[in-house]
């Protein structure tokens, strides 16, 4: 990956990737994971669903 952000993610101690929902989310984020776990010491996953469930 050559993107600009990634020099200012090298001196990152977390990072946060936000997803929205579907499961997809995820499994798009570990290869980003995979090339930047010997830098960054711990990675975030949320996910926010769309759907509402019931009470």
């Amino acid at each position: 990956m050559n993107l600009p952000i990634l020099h200012e993610l090298s001196t990152c101690k977390s990072i946060l990737i936000a997803g929205a929902g579907g499961g997809f989310d995820v499994f798009q984020d570990y290869p980003f994971i995979l090339n930047w776990k010997s830098v960054v010491s711990m990675f975030i996953l949320p996910t926010f669903p769309f759907r509402i469930l019931p009470d």
